[in-house]
């Protein structure tokens, strides 16, 4: 096997300490201490559990392994295995970043649920819950905690309520 096509199994670990290392130089901070910009940090801050982290940083190597495999397979010459993996080590950093980043996006738009409550479940929290106001229109108001609801005429239809989740 042509040592170029092993590199492929080693680009994930060496794209982040490389990413990582760049990053402290640039910043003026030693090199070598440690810090909080590895790969598995910026996927656990995106709100990955510690199994998700290894099962999408595990996808990564695999695929990348199997690229270096199927490269010695049809016995690609170096130059032509050499130049994606270092493109590939220049850019894992913001792969994974922009992973991160879609996942708080998409974790933040789950939060925006609007969540619909019959009137009845949520007139035992709220006391002053359907109160309509005297043009027949739904009356606003703020409930106890400060969320938004919207209250129908009558009392057995439902009301919206706007709750952030916290995922």
């Amino acid at each position: 096997m042509s040592p170029v096509a092993a590199l492929w199994f080693a680009l994930m670990p060496l794209s982040d300490f490389f990413s990582c290392f760049v990053r402290r130089v640039a910043r003026g901070k030693m090199p070598l201490h440690a810090g909080r910009e590895h790969f598995h940090y910026v996927l656990m801050r995106a709100g990955l559990s510690g199994r998700q982290v290894l099962a999408v940083l595990l996808a990564f190597s695999v695929l990348y392994a199997a690229v270096g495999l199927i490269g010695a397979r049809n016995r690609l010459p170096d130059w032509a295995l050499f130049a994606p993996w270092f493109t590939l080590l220049a850019s894992q950093s913001f792969i994974i970043r922009g992973l991160a980043v879609h996942l708080r996006h998409r974790r933040w738009r789950a939060s925006q649920i609007v969540v619909e409550m019959p009137a009845s479940v949520t007139a035992t929290h709220y006391s002053y819950a359907t109160q309509p106001t005297a043009g027949g229109e739904a009356a606003q108001r703020s409930g106890p905690s400060g969320r938004c609801w919207r209250v129908s005429e009558r009392e057995t239809e439902c009301k919206i309520m706007k709750i952030k989740l916290k995922l």
